[in-house]
């Protein structure tokens, strides 16, 4: 399945209230007509002093289609608004304490769908070919519920209101009290949205900002990465280009080089109004071409067409790799890599359905075949789950970074894994992002001369990956004669960790691979944390590695985290006999 287009979103930075003027602005407030309830007047995320918000203001549960609704200077205007009979409307005073006190009149009442169903939003009587930012704000009833919207035919990726959000006396923030889309009117002057949840679902009103008419075609976007003609490409590269000018959406084509250059006409490879496109995996070692398209309601533009050519396939850094992701009942399976691993790898999962871990027996290997290893857990260590606490990690690793396994204040844990092969060298990935930035979490392998390490509370949202040691620490040893590694978690107050991974290799030479590319040598070799390499050298085989000359500026190499080490555009020697070797050993 390929994968969507990265949405580019514009956000009004300014802090609340925000003062920009828009175009043409349309407010709806879900309010209920309760005792209880009070319209909302002003801005929102964006808005100004006094606007105007029309109001659902519906008899019972049911919300009332809106005609001729007033703009936010209280003009009155074509448009409507009409809801499926999916939506329904609620009101809960307590559901203010999600969102912002100062905003306390438009979260306060709420349009719900119940599980399992979707609802429909229709905005009709738009000029058409407009450009609009629409804001859905969506503050739910309790922590547990999340609100997907999805706004229908306009290329447009679904996107989330973050349940959890707390009380934020400065403003609304994004993903937690609301979304945007951006996109045009089209031909038909509509937009169009659903509403679903995890569980119920919650919306509490939106904001629409109308800007300029399209009136002339798009220009051609520019193509960014990867470059031109750019070789060893991993083979899950994302396409990236910038924008053209008035354009609403983006047509990628992909293609292998050897093979025919599709038409405008073609279906293309993907499609949306982001700036980015990620590849499923494509085969290594071959030749792609690519370009872009940019589209509106009166035409379309091409890019240039670049190419390039993939590089080997990855391989796993290790001779066996086990996942274990800390993972409450509800909550979502990660899988694929973290820190190492492969795209599509299988994760175990505690799967707790109660706040005690029950033993992990048998575990499959990141390739889902069977083993031998098993994990217990002392009843010190229970299961969480907080949403927010993924703020302290990688968003791209939420499902690994929302569920944990925490000690009480004063308690130690205890996790050992058995099973495995004695004398293996292996390496030891512990996840551990706390639930609040000052708790920090201390592991310590006991039986392998390994010092205590501690993650750092406070990590920062980082997009790019998995940081060391704000998400994750790493120890390296050799499995001793009871073929198990022992290892305790505790914190300064609260501890909590996330998963592990466990990279085995078989004791003994490091796996050293040389592969030329024109005049170029590239050396790849496993490694483990804690390890230094040299690159050694000698032009006969009379003398034993140990005893070979380091090649100049490749002494003391640090391993590389992912366990797998490579140098690249190495020159090939002047001797036409060399011969090459990684020795290893800890500094």
């Amino acid at each position: 399945m390929k994968k969507s287009l990265t949405p580019g979103i514009s956000l009004c930075l300014a802090l609340f209230p925000c003062t920009r003027v828009a175009a043409q602005l349309y407010n709806v407030d879900w309010g209920k007509n309760n005792p209880d309830s009070v319209l909302h007047t002003g801005a929102a995320a964006i808005g100004s002093v006094g606007d105007l918000w029309n109001t659902t203001d519906p008899e019972a549960n049911v919300l009332t289609d809106l005609v001729d609704i007033s703009d936010a200077s209280g003009t009155a205007s074509d448009v409507d608004v009409v809801w499926s009979d999916e939506l329904q409307s609620s009101v809960n005073v307590g559901a203010i304490e999600f969102g912002s006190t100062g905003h306390n009149a438009l979260m306060e009442d709420y349009g719900f769908t119940a599980p399992g169903t979707t609802a429909t939003v229709t905005i009709s009587g738009l000029e058409a070919n407009l450009t609009y930012t629409l804001y859905l704000y969506g503050v739910p009833d309790g922590a547990s519920q999340d609100t997907t919207f999805t706004v229908i035919g306009a290329n447009e990726s679904p996107q989330t209101v973050t349940a959890g959000a707390t009380n934020d006396d400065n403003g609304l923030a994004s993903p937690e009290d609301y979304v945007i889309f951006t996109g045009n009117t089209g031909s038909t002057g509509e937009i169009a949205f659903t509403q679903t949840g995890s569980t119920f679902s919650a919306s509490n009103g939106f904001q629409l900002e109308l800007g300029s008419t399209n009136t002339t075609p798009p220009s051609a976007p520019s193509l960014v990465t990867p470059a031109d003609s750019a070789s060893r490409v991993s083979v899950f590269p994302t396409l990236a280009w910038s924008s053209g000018t008035g354009a609403d959406s983006y047509k990628v084509y992909l293609w292998e080089s050897s093979g025919t250059a599709p038409e405008l006409t073609d279906p293309p490879t993907a499609s949306g109004p982001g700036l980015s496109y990620e590849t499923d995996e494509l085969s290594p070692l071959t030749s792609y071409s690519w370009f872009v398209v940019s589209t509106n309601a009166l035409g379309e533009a091409a890019s240039d067409t670049f190419s390039f050519t993939t590089s080997e396939a990855p391989s796993l850094p290790f001779d066996l790799l086990l996942n274990v992701d800390f993972q409450k009942a509800d909550s979502p399976t990660y899988s694929g890599a973290a820190v190492t691993g492969l795209p599509g790898d299988f994760w175990n999962t505690t799967d707790t359905e109660s706040n005690v871990f029950t033993d992990l027996e048998n575990l499959l290997d990141s390739t889902g075949t069977p083993t031998t290893v098993s994990v217990l857990w002392s009843d010190e260590l229970q299961s969480s789950t907080n949403p927010a606490a993924i703020e302290f990690g990688s968003t791209g690793h939420n499902d690994l970074m929302e569920d944990y396994a925490f000690t009480a204040p004063g308690t130690t844990a205890t996790v050992t894994i058995s099973g495995l092969e004695p004398d293996l060298n292996y390496t030891l990935y512990l996840y551990g992002v706390p639930d609040g930035a000052s708790q920090d979490t201390t592991f310590t392998v006991i039986d392998a001369n390994e010092g205590a390490q501690t993650v750092l509370a406070g990590g920062v949202n980082d997009d790019n990956g998995l940081a060391t040691p704000e998400d994750y620490v790493v120890f390296t040893g050799i499995i001793g004669a009871s073929g198990q590694i022992v290892y305790t978690q505790t914190g300064t107050s609260f501890s909590g960790s996330n998963g592990l991974q466990l990279g085995l290799i078989q004791s003994g030479d490091v796996q050293l691979e040389i592969s030329s590319t024109g005049s170029d040598l590239e050396f790849r070799w496993n490694s483990r944390n804690g390890q230094v390499y040299d690159l050694v050298s000698s032009t006969n085989l009379d003398t034993t590695p140990d005893t070979w000359d380091v090649v100049p500026g490749f002494a003391a190499i640090p391993a590389d985290p992912s366990g797998q080490n490579q140098l690249l555009d190495f020159s090939l020697p002047a001797s036409t006999r060399t011969f090459y070797a990684i020795r290893d050993y800890r500094p």
